[in-house]
């Protein structure tokens, strides 16, 4: 979607947008990648928000890629 800058969202809502039997998966991917630097933490008083790693979009985007080809 395009969720570069300084567009954040809940850690809370990610899983939201994959089947229910994922949710685990994802909230295990969403510390993988805050770890691996391709995700950006920012903590607020309602809870934590990620945003994408600008300095990290090309690795980003090859993931992307390397994913919908597994499809």
């Amino acid at each position: 979607m395009g969720k570069f800058k300084a567009s954040h969202t809940s850690v809370d809502n990610l899983p939201k947008g994959f089947p229910t039997h994922l949710s685990g998966r994802v909230k295990e991917l969403v510390k993988e990648m805050k770890k691996d630097g391709l995700f950006l933490s920012k903590p607020t008083s309602y809870g934590e928000e990620v945003s994408i790693n600008l300095t990290k979009r090309e690795e980003i985007h090859g993931l992307i890629e390397k994913f919908l080809q597994r499809k």
